[in-house]
């Protein structure tokens, strides 16, 4: 686990940096007006993103886990594909027809809009679960790499202040995540080829092999529907918050809020390989005991705490300072919500170790009532605090409802953790009357 941390640390960290310099060159070139009308393109493309999906990586790790052969896990991947490959054509050709009937709302719209559909292709159906349960997660990172690399090059080439229409940067990303998405496949598929290769007569245009894949993976995604329902509930605490910043505050206020949130980016990626890395771990932690999996996570919150609550405070000393020498005077309101979305974040990665640790347990349903009930404070919250309050009352939501969430996820594994030892105290007695 350490050598694979070094490894993703490594290329997520060139990946960063570069891909830093170009987002920042990007909003420099577009300015917040035509990065807030990118803003909520993007921020309308993620539940589209989530109905996709349907939050089922974790439920597919798990599967793949427990599959005792290499050519019942290409079986699954095949399945897993054409599911959401259809599922993806059903929703571009409903929003198709939707925008035929409404039209766009403005000429800074179209590009942006019509780069959006190449988006959502190659950023659904990505091979990052495989990854995940093969635990290669440093594949994964160097794909991420090289969307970075793309991305900056095209930024820094095209891009020029003021002579940029709103949307380019969507075409930018889609022709990026399209390269990420070929190279990450192949990482997944190199190795299971000799299954893949045994398997060659499979075909998705053969009906009875499609319709018997789409059944099958339609039975696992309608057993993992608790999974479905949260990843949506999650979009009405996490994603919800662009779109109504934009229609509250403004295009201009969302630019604003969107350069905190890709400053924030490089913290995230660091953030993400927590739950990438520990997940497998944590269904094999499980089944050695749940004390053991309830005193790795423990030790994992406590060591997260020692390093986020010194930066959370350098974050509001340093902020002002940090954002005015990245992006100029003009972006510099969004310094202080910065600092309290990093906060925010660092609560997040604490959360997912209890969170994921449900997960683990198969306790899909226990974190579908926990989201839901954050979602409903968070959506009230929102309403309520970003009119009054601007990008400062979006942030402190975001804060608010990751706290809330923390104490959550770990007073709900601590009371699993005490019905699991009943269990194992009365267990033996059962045996015995039997």
């Amino acid at each position: 686990m350490l050598r694979q941390v070094r490894q993703m640390m490594t290329t997520r960290g060139i990946g960063l940096v570069i891909a830093a310099a170009g987002t920042i060159w990007a909003a420099r070139c577009l300015g917040p007006e035509k990065l807030g009308i990118s803003g909520m393109i993007l921020s309308l493309l993620a539940p589209v993103t989530l109905l996709v999906d349907l939050n089922q990586d974790v439920a597919l790790v798990r599967r793949y886990k427990i599959c005792e052969t290499d050519d019942a896990r290409a079986r699954l991947i095949r399945e897993t594909f054409i599911f959401r490959g259809l599922l993806c054509l059903a929703y571009v050709a409903a929003v198709s027809c939707v925008l035929a009937i409404t039209g766009l709302p403005g000429a800074d719209w179209h590009l942006g809009v019509m780069a959006a559909f190449p988006l959502l292709l190659v950023s659904v159906n990505q091979g990052a679960w495989i990854l995940q349960a093969q635990e290669n997660m440093p594949a994964r990172y160097r794909a991420l790499m090289l969307q970075s690399a793309i991305s900056a090059g095209c930024y820094f080439a095209i891009f020029r202040p003021g002579r940029v229409p709103a949307g380019t940067d969507i075409i930018v990303m889609a022709a990026a995540v399209g390269a990420e998405y070929s190279l990450g496949w192949w990482y997944a598929r190199r190795p299971l080829r000799p299954a893949f290769s045994s398997q060659a007569g499979f075909s998705i245009w053969r009906w009875s092999e499609m319709s018997s894949g789409l059944r099958t993976a339609g039975e696992a995604f309608w057993a993992g529907r608790w999974l479905a329902i949260t990843g949506l509930l999650s979009y009405l605490y996490i994603y919800l918050q662009s779109p109504l910043i934009g229609l509250m505050l403004g295009n201009e206020a969302l630019g604003h809020y969107r350069t905190a949130g890709t400053l924030l980016n490089a913290f995230q990626a660091f953030a993400a390989m927590v739950p990438a890395l520990l997940y497998p771990r944590m269904i094999e932690w499980h089944r050695i005991g749940p004390e053991h999996l309830w005193a790795k996570q423990l030790r994992l919150a406590g060591t997260a705490l020692c390093f986020f609550i010194p930066g959370a405070c350098a974050a509001f000393l340093f902020a002002p300072y940090f954002y005015k020498a990245l992006y100029g005077p003009a972006f510099l309101s969004a310094a202080y919500p910065c600092a309290l979305l990093l906060v925010a974040r660092m609560i997040a990665v604490v959360n997912g170790i209890f969170g994921w640790g449900l997960w683990a347990q198969h306790r899909d349903r226990l974190m579908l009532w926990l989201t839901i009930a954050t979602a409903v404070i968070s959506l009230g919250l929102n309403f309520s605090l970003i009119p009054r309050f601007g990008l400062v009352g979006a942030s402190s939501v975001c804060v608010l409802c990751e706290t809330l969430m923390l104490f959550a996820t770990a007073a709900a594994s601590r009371i699993v953790l005490r019905q699991a030892a009943v269990v194992a105290i009365h267990s033996p007695k059962t045996s015995e009357l039997d």
